[in-house]
């Protein structure tokens, strides 16, 4: 069984990343997070070669490309600065309750569950940015783990409409 949970994300609590980070600067949090992206990258490229299902193994190739692009637009934040990284609210209510992800799939796992599983580990990144952002001390880390919980939020939507678009017709 192909297995991550969907909490290792998570598997430092937030003190322990922000103790790690020593009073995070913009920077500090930019590369945290482009690291969270490359591991995100490295986990769905795996599992696209062990899955057996042709329009699975596709579609988490492609979230595992789509990730790529997170962390090339992290990397631009770097140059662009802090003052650049503008991210509106979004309110936003999954049509997903949180016991039907899943945290774990098989290499037969069906483009549903290849889909669950992708949307879960975006909510796990949600969480765990959220987190951070509460148990921030500085300002300038706060404001862009709030900003990167929103980037997060806006993943977990488009792997929604994904999910609607594939499953659910």
């Amino acid at each position: 069984m192909l297995s991550i949970n969907k909490e290792a994300v998570r598997q430092q609590t937030s003190n322990q990343i922000l103790k790690e980070l020593k009073s995070p600067s913009f920077e500090d949090v930019i590369f945290y997070a482009i690291e969270q992206e490359g591991r995100a990258h490295d986990q769905f490229s795996r599992l696209s070669k062990k899955v057996k299902n042709k329009k699975a193994r596709e579609i988490l190739n492609k979230i595992a490309q789509e990730e790529l692009e997170h962390l090339k637009e992290l990397e631009n934040l770097l140059d662009a600065g802090p003052d650049n990284f503008q991210i509106p609210k979004i309110e936003y209510h999954s049509f997903l309750e949180e016991k039907q992800l899943i945290d774990k799939i098989t290499p037969d796992a069906s483009v549903q569950e290849a889909l669950l599983f992708a949307i879960g580990h975006e909510h796990a990144t949600y969480n765990l940015y959220k987190d951070l952002a509460h148990a921030s001390d500085s300002v300038e880390a706060r404001d862009t783990f709030v900003k990167l919980s929103r980037m997060e939020i806006a993943h977990k939507i488009e792997l929604e409409n994904w999910y609607k678009q594939l499953c659910l017709q």
